[in-house]
């Protein structure tokens, strides 16, 4: 690891793969913490990708130093930044604005990930994963890709997904509709099935009427 690198290089999962990442040490408590860092098309100087991972590491609520070492916990920077003092801020709230740096890292990383007009975005890639590589708003990813590449464009992998469950979707309501038709079936044959029923009881009952009586009937004329 060089001089200027402020984080090392290390092996991350992502996406339940093995992926190259960064890691980041706290220089009070020894906490580490990893994040996946992709390589930008045509190479990555130290300082571009220190940029990228910093944004990264600041959303997770690290504080980054100068030095590896003056890295700090989200607790241990909780515990040692000073109280904040009520102030009135002139532009507070404001969003940060995009800046010439931002648009050459974003470009460079739409470059290597999107294909074409027609196709969009490589499998598994979109505005908003492209943001949360680089740590940036989604909302310039899409202006850059919109005044520099094209629209966003239906993926092949993404479209045979769709289409096949669409038609997934269109057997399981055929499916569907053949199981009511036969369970609609099975409840005419299951009443049919008890009217039968109540008539053999019936019956069976009137049998042993007339065979009581024909005993009667066959004792009486025995006496």
């Amino acid at each position: 690891m060089s001089a200027t690198q402020l984080f090392e290089p290390c092996q991350v999962e992502y996406g339940g793969k093995p992926s190259r990442g960064l890691r980041i040490d706290c220089g009070k408590c020894g906490k580490v913490h990893k994040i996946p860092m992709n390589q930008l098309a045509h190479g990555q100087k130290e300082d571009q990708q220190n940029r990228i991972a910093t944004r990264k590491f600041e959303q997770s609520g690290w504080l980054i130093g100068n030095r590896i070492k003056d890295h700090r916990c989200p607790e241990c920077y909780a515990a040692e930044r000073p109280k904040p003092q009520l102030h009135v801020v002139a532009d507070e709230g404001k969003a940060r604005e995009l800046t010439k740096e931002d648009r050459r890292i974003i470009f460079a990383k739409l470059n290597d990930v999107y294909v074409d007009e027609q196709t969009g975005y490589s499998a598994s890639w979109s505005d908003t994963a492209v943001a949360k590589d680089l740590g940036v708003m989604p909302e310039w990813v899409k202006q850059i890709r919109e005044e520099n590449f094209g629209p966003l464009g239906v993926n092949p992998e993404i479209a045979a997904l769709i289409s096949e469950a669409r038609l997934i979707n269109g057997q399981v309501k055929e499916k569907g509709a053949d199981a009511s038709r036969l369970m609609s079936e099975i409840d005419k044959v299951r009443a049919a099935a008890q009217t039968i029923a109540g008539d053999i009881q019936r019956l069976a009952a009137r049998t042993e009427v007339i065979e009581r009586k024909i005993l009667q009937i066959e004792k009486g004329l025995r006496s």
